[in-house]
């Protein structure tokens, strides 16, 4: 699969688990909510196997923690997916499943599509624009 993914940071670096949108109009709302997003936008050009992207979007965030908790037998309560996906162990259950990947929707902007990287593998290029 390819696809552009956008991402408001206040630097090129990718680092931990770093979540993108494919809509600029959602990354730019990050652009005014610092600890989360940053001062510019990035797009990435990125090209995924499709077995290694999970999609667990659903409008119901328990059925994306629950998918979560089932591949990874990581519970921790009552959570959100979008907190819960970006944990250290959990992502590192994912990765090794074979994931590069998590596309869920997230609580900010609410229900927005979003893709979080797992950091296994090339990290994706990014260009300000």
């Amino acid at each position: 699969m390819n696809v552009t993914l956008y991402r408001a940071a206040d630097d090129d670096s990718i680092t931990g688990l770093t979540c993108f949108s494919p809509k600029k109009s959602v990354a730019r709302e990050y652009q005014n909510n610092r600890g989360f997003g940053g001062a510019n936008l990035y797009r990435a050009e990125v090209e995924c196997d499709d077995a290694a992207i999970l999609d667990i979007r659903s409008e119901c965030d328990a059925d994306q923690v629950a998918a979560l908790v089932e591949l990874t037998g990581i519970d921790m309560g009552s959570v959100t997916a979008d907190w819960l996906v970006v944990q250290e162990r959990v992502a590192e259950a994912l990765v090794s499943r074979g994931y590069r990947w998590v596309r869920l929707l997230d609580t900010y902007p609410v229900g927005a599509e979003t893709w979080v990287y797992l950091y296994d593998g090339e990290d994706p290029e990014l260009e300000q624009i």
